[in-house]
């Protein structure tokens, strides 16, 4: 597997909450200034009409702008890792969403006729104060993090199989922009000989045959395939070996003549790549309101399930004496190892022949740990790990790292799975592909849940869960 920087992941998502913080901190602000100038200062009172109301009572209507403009911020991109740094597109874009801002929330207070009445004057100071507070905050973090070795963190790292002259424009503008949210590693020589030679003063990381080894080594998180002409068994080879690794695989626009069906263009400082796009699973404001719905949910089962877990825990240690809550090494986000929490259902001695799966009718379950398996009772302590952020509420079921060291060699497309959060339950689980079954047919059903994920799916497979229960032993 490919050595997943768990460090890298969090200053990523660290510098994503830092950022939106700043915005809702500077735009409140613009929005109190607007109401001090408009309405506190009495500086309109001679040509305006001027309210009485005292600033508490604008405090929705604060509220309310905080909120419209964290929705547009998200829309427009203003919170991507790789916009971050980009002052002139961070720039444009504020400006737009600070226009887009002002006539949606005149729109919606004349339409819903908010009480107490909105001042038009307010929201257009509004909107001009939160432009330059915004973008004084983006700066200040922008100065702050290029101070810190942090920096290096938050830019992708990219390696070129092959190479092109159509990719030079892009190694320059990666080379020239100090703010630039790439960082290239360097290039591999194409599996195919005579192919076009890297001309940049790049460092060559090796041939093809190494690329794996490459991999493991440098960590990226793109690999743009520049040759032309490399061959079907080649780019097969190629794509499953991204796939295999967890890294984002893209292709240089001299190697797509056309578009293909499920694949989609970005464009990196004017170089079209085609490559798969960011499942919806992926977006921080997705996995933010999933989050939000883990801990909510994980709350309600340990307060609902304490009588339940204890309850079972007791007769656990009166048929086999000794701990009743088994911790478990399981694989986690990135493929981090992290200790799973279950009411033990086997004997104390299960494993002393080694690790594998339980089958019905195994020897070495306890009475109770039949039934407790059969309702899914001896995984209610996993709550816990959801609430720890170690699991989700719904996504695939965490392997045991003894059990699937070649699995990524075996089962094609098996690490891609690692991209999420492992799940308390999830699609495969309710659908009957859980223990000793079909690990082919599993991992397509984990793939299809990653790429039609909603909150209304999750909700979904935590319904079916209750009536769900083939293969649960």
């Amino acid at each position: 597997m490919k050595r997943f920087d768990q460090n890298r992941n969090r200053i990523r998502d660290c510098s994503i909450a830092i950022v939106i913080i700043l915005d809702i901190c500077f735009f409140t602000i613009a929005q109190v200034l607007a109401y001090y100038v408009r309405i506190g200062s009495g500086w309109f009172d001679t040509w305006l009409i001027t309210s009485e109301f005292h600033y508490t009572d604008y405090l929705s209507h604060f509220c309310f702008g905080v909120v419209l403009y964290v929705i547009l911020a998200t829309y427009r991109g203003l919170f991507l890792d790789e916009q971050l740094f980009r002052m002139r597109n961070i720039f444009l874009e504020m400006l737009k969403v600070s226009v887009y801002w002002f006539i949606i929330y005149l729109f919606i207070s004349l339409v819903f006729k908010f009480d107490p009445p909105i001042s038009r004057l307010y929201v257009g100071l509004a909107a001009v104060f939160s432009f330059p507070l915004l973008m004084g905050g983006r700066v200040l973090f922008a100065n702050f993090m290029r101070s810190t070795p942090w920096i290096h963190q938050l830019k992708q790292r990219i390696i070129f199989v092959g190479w092109s002259g159509e990719i030079d424009p892009l190694v320059t503008a990666v080379r020239e922009e100090v703010n630039h949210p790439y960082y290239i590693e360097g290039w591999v020589e194409s599996p195919v000989q005579g192919d076009e030679r890297c001309e940049h003063a790049l460092p060559r990381l090796g041939s093809y045959s190494d690329l794996e080894s490459i991999i493991h080594e440098q960590s990226p998180d793109i690999i743009i395939l520049g040759s032309k002409d490399i061959g079907n068994e080649n780019m097969d080879s190629l794509i499953h070996l991204c796939g295999q690794e967890g890294v984002g695989f893209k292709l240089g626009s001299s190697v797509f003549p056309v578009f293909t069906s499920g694949l989609r263009i970005q464009t990196i400082s004017g170089v079209p790549l085609l490559g798969v796009v960011e499942l919806a699973i992926e977006k921080w404001y997705n996995r933010l309101v999933k989050r939000m719905v883990d801990v909510v949910g994980a709350l309600l089962g340990l307060v609902l399930f304490a009588p339940v877990i204890f309850i079972f825990a007791v007769l656990v240690y009166r048929e086999s004496p000794g701990y009743v809550i088994y911790r478990q090494v399981r694989l986690g986000r990135w493929g981090v190892p992290f200790q799973i929490l279950k009411i033990r259902s086997m004997k104390l001695d299960a494993e002393k022949n080694g690790v594998g799966w339980s089958e019905p009718g195994d020897t070495r379950r306890l009475k109770i740990g039949s039934f407790m398996r059969r309702w899914n009772i001896d995984e209610l302590p996993q709550f816990w790990n959801v609430l720890k952020g170690e699991m989700s509420l719904v996504g695939p079921r965490p392997e045991r790292p003894e059990l699937i060291d070649d699995f990524k060699y075996k089962i094609k497309l098996y690490n891609v799975r690692h991209g999420v959060k492992p799940g308390l339950t999830g699609w495969a689980q309710v659908n009957g592909w859980r223990g000793d079954t079909d690990l082919t047919e599993r991992i397509r059903h984990d793939l299809y849940y990653m790429e039609n994920w909603s909150i209304w799916m999750d909700i979904q497979i935590m319904m079916m869960t209750f009536y769900r229960y083939k293969n649960a032993s």
